[in-house]
């Protein structure tokens, strides 16, 4: 059996090292929380500007999102902040919640006190995304308010995410999103009112789905050689969407 250092404590802290070192060769710090039995949380801070030219780009003058209010609803509460900072850039308020539950107490209040949200942003989970969590919040503030909603999701579970926007959703964004991008889909989108029956996806990404690339590729086989089963789906996925006959083998020797 591997009794070696990085089999027993998975690693032996050598990226850590050097993470240090980099950080602190550009003028920044690094640091940890760590607790017994629970785990350890790293951090750092590097003195950052931004680049003229994007500053350039946004938010807009006049900027059409400055004031609106946000609703920010993700359970992972680091992807939680990361989006409360880039909606705050635009210009936007933004109140967090960390569950579907206080969400839906947060929008049934901003009713009662007549300032509703102006749009909905909901972070998903993979677990999430292929649940019942999401749908039923969805179902449920749809009764009483008809913000637009947008989601922001990975890519591993595509059929479901694809469900999910196609009938739960004003805007769906895969993560990461671009700060430049996220910005003008939510000004398109609030400038014009996209409802939920004008679904719309991140259509400015290269892709390979819908009905030109059905046309494009049908009748085309491809075969995938990959040993990683998670990326191997995520081919699968995406081939078969364009219309394209795909087989799966682990080598080249299969």
């Amino acid at each position: 059996a591997d009794t070696s250092e990085t089999r027993r404590f998975g690693g032996t802290g050598l990226g850590l090292a050097i993470s240090k070192k980099l950080i602190e060769q550009m003028q920044g710090e690094v640091g940890l929380e760590s607790e017994l039995g629970t785990g350890s949380s790293f951090w750092f801070k590097l003195p950052l500007t931004l680049d003229s030219k994007t500053r350039a780009k946004y938010p807009a003058n006049p900027n059409p999102l400055s004031r609106m209010h946000a609703l920010v609803v993700d359970t992972h509460p680091l992807s939680r902040l990361a989006t409360r900072h880039t909606l705050e850039a635009f210009g936007l308020l933004v109140t967090e919640s960390s569950d579907f539950a206080n969400a839906t107490r947060q929008i049934e209040l901003s009713i009662q006190k007549n300032s509703n949200f102006d749009l909905a942003v909901i972070g998903l989970s993979r677990e999430q995304t292929g649940s019942d969590q999401y749908r039923s919040f969805y179902q449920h503030v749809r009764r009483v308010s008809a913000i637009p909603i947008i989601v922001l999701s990975g890519t591993l579970a595509h059929e479901d995410t694809t469900k999910i926007c196609q009938e739960c959703a004003s805007l769906c964004l895969s993560k990461p999103v671009r700060t430049e991008q996220f910005y003008h889909r939510l000004k398109d989108l609030l400038a014009h009112g996209i409802g939920d029956d004008e679904f719309s996806s991140d259509t400015k990404e290269p892709t390979l789905s819908g009905q030109h690339g059905k046309g494009r590729f049908a009748g085309v086989r491809v075969l995938v050689v990959e040993v990683n089963l998670i990326n191997a789906r995520l081919l699968n996925i995406l081939l078969k969407n364009a219309g394209i006959d795909v087989g799966h083998v682990m080598s080249g020797g299969q």
